[in-house]
């Protein structure tokens, strides 16, 4: 099966030296179409608080703060690739300030905020590593937007009922 993500184009970055240091998970974007009706399943509106884990380019961030008018925050282990996210962000002058990119490890960073909603696109071998951070967000009431994999176990009920080809499943505390 294909992942739902676009074609990198050559000369593009890749973090792959970063994963391979312990990242979790290579960066690769994720096409527009996923991230539309991700995002929309998700039920946005302008008081939400979205945070990706393991951000890239920013691309969920800045999607959720021009659709809807959220807050968001990502997060992202490789330096070259949060200016890129920068960069990014500060082409959208209406909405920059919604979008903060910052770089840094989610286990070891500061959450004076819970947000309310919760997105990832990381590899589940790496899932038990920040079992315990995402445990912290869904028991504060977050919804958990998870990309391509699901999570393992019964822990988590998923939300979303209807059928999107096993491209995302939004889950909340049991």
């Amino acid at each position: 099966m294909a992942l739902p993500c676009e074609e990198i184009p050559d000369g593009c970055y890749s973090n792959m030296g970063v994963w391979m240091d312990g990242g979790l998970a290579p960066w690769v974007p994720c096409n527009d179409d996923l991230v539309d009706e991700a995002l929309s399943a998700l039920q946005l509106w302008s008081g939400d608080y979205l945070v990706d884990l393991g951000c890239g380019e920013g691309k969920i961030c800045r999607a959720a703060a021009e659709r809807f008018g959220c807050r968001t925050m990502g997060v992202e282990l490789d330096k070259a690739i949060v200016e890129r996210a920068l960069e990014k962000r500060n082409q959208m002058p209406e909405r920059k300030h919604l979008v903060d990119i910052r770089y840094g490890d989610v286990n070891t960073m500061e959450w004076n905020e819970m947000p309310t909603c919760v997105t990832m696109f990381l590899l589940p071998e790496f899932y038990p590593k920040i079992e315990a951070l995402l445990e912290r967000f869904i028991s504060a009431g977050a919804q958990l937007l998870v990309l391509k994999w699901e999570l393992p176990g019964g822990r988590w009920r998923e939300r979303v009922t209807e059928k999107n080809d096993g491209r995302f499943w939004i889950y909340r505390r049991c």
